[in-house]
Formats: structure tokens, C-alpha cells, sequence
């Protein structure tokens, strides 16, 4: 009973509802569907958005988030959400 408990707490947290709501929109009738936020404190990191309900995503190694694309991508390239000369 405690392992399935403790899988159930992991399923949570992976998936996302360790995260306070208050933190990501995804609650808020304007945010379309399916859309993705960049993690404020992490370039590599998304959140996206089913239902009203955050999913935190990571960027392969490598690679960040590029909010206007909506994708992970090589960084360096205009818009790159790390800023320049920071290397991963």
C-alpha cells in the first residue's frame, strides 16, 4: 500500500499538479488551448497547458524553449530565450 502510495505522489508531481495553479494561466479563459509558457526560471523548461491543468516539459539536451515558435531549438538563434553567450 505505501509503494502505491508513493507512485501516486511521484504520478502527481511528474505530471505536473505539484505545481501551484496560481503560477501558470492555465486556468485563464484568454489561454487558447493546448498552449505552451515558457518556465520563468529556465529556459530549457515549458508548461502546457490541458485543460486547466500544467505540464512541465523539458527541452532535450541541447536545446531551449523558444516561446514564439512554441518548440525546443538549437539556442543562438534570434529570440533565443537564454540570452547570449550563455552556454548549456
Amino acid at each position: 500500500m505505501k509503494k502505491l502510495l508513493a507512485v501516486f505522489i511521484f504520478a502527481l508531481f511528474a505530471l505536473g499538479a505539484g505545481n501551484s495553479r496560481a503560477e501558470w494561466p492555465c486556468d485563464d479563459p484568454e489561454t487558447p488551448p493546448g498552449y505552451i509558457f515558457p518556465d520563468p526560471d529556465d529556459c530549457t523548461g515549458f508548461i502546457v497547458c490541458v485543460g486547466d491543468l500544467p505540464y512541465y516539459g523539458q527541452c532535450p539536451p541541447g536545446t531551449v524553449f523558444y516561446p514564439a515558435l512554441q518548440q525546443c531549438d538549437f539556442p543562438g538563434k534570434p529570440g533565443d530565450p537564454c540570452g547570449e553567450g550563455i552556454s548549456l
